[in-house]
C-alpha cells in the first residue's frame, strides 16, 4: 500500500525528501539547544507547540523516550 499524506495524497520524492531535512534540522536543533524543546523551538523560529506537532508527526522520538 502507497503511504499518503493527511489529505490524501500519494507521498512522492519532494514530500519524502522535505520529511528527511526537516527531522535533521528538528534533531539538530535540539541537539544544539541541550534537550531543551523550547530553546530548540526559538532556533527553529518556530512557537513550542508547533516543534511538539512536528516532532509527533515525523515520529521523532525524543532523547527520553529513546533512553526508556
Amino acid at each position: 500500500m502507497e503511504e499518503t499524506t493527511t489529505e490524501g495524497e500519494p507521498i512522492t520524492a519532494l514530500h519524502e525528501g522535505l520529511r528527511e531535512a526537516k527531522k535533521a534540522l528538528i534533531e539538530r536543533a535540539i541537539e544544539q539547544a541541550g534537550g531543551n524543546y523550547t530553546e530548540a523551538a526559538g532556533l527553529l523560529g518556530v512557537h513550542p507547540n508547533h516543534l511538539f506537532r512536528l516532532i509527533k508527526t515525523l515520529n521523532l522520538k525524543s532523547k527520553r523516550q529513546r533512553q526508556a
